[in-house]
């Protein structure tokens, strides 16, 4: 008698090998297609929105960005109309 078929002739069953789970699987399917369907509609918005507002709005928040050091200055002047809202800080 050999080990393998000493569970034929006791009449006992094989042992049964678990499968691994497909779940986890599911979930990574699910959170990359929400992540590849949030950043199409994230960009399409952005592009919307770059080309619905103005050219001089830009203007404004980039000099208002220059001037407060979160952008470093190249020199660029400020547009005319952004003058009546916006006074230059000027370095002493």
């Amino acid at each position: 008698m050999t080990d393998d078929s000493s569970h034929i002739q006791r009449n006992e069953t094989p042992p049964v090998r678990r499968r691994k789970p497909l779940w986890p699987w599911v979930v990574l399917l699910v959170l990359t297609l929400c992540a590849i369907y949030t950043y199409t509609q994230v960009t399409h918005i952005i592009e919307t929105i770059r080309h619905e507002v103005p050219p001089e709005f830009w203007d404004i928040i980039e000099w208002m960005l220059r001037q407060s050091g979160v952008i470093p200055d190249n020199g660029r002047q400020a547009p005319d109309f952004a003058m009546g809202f916006f006074q230059p800080v000027r370095a002493a």
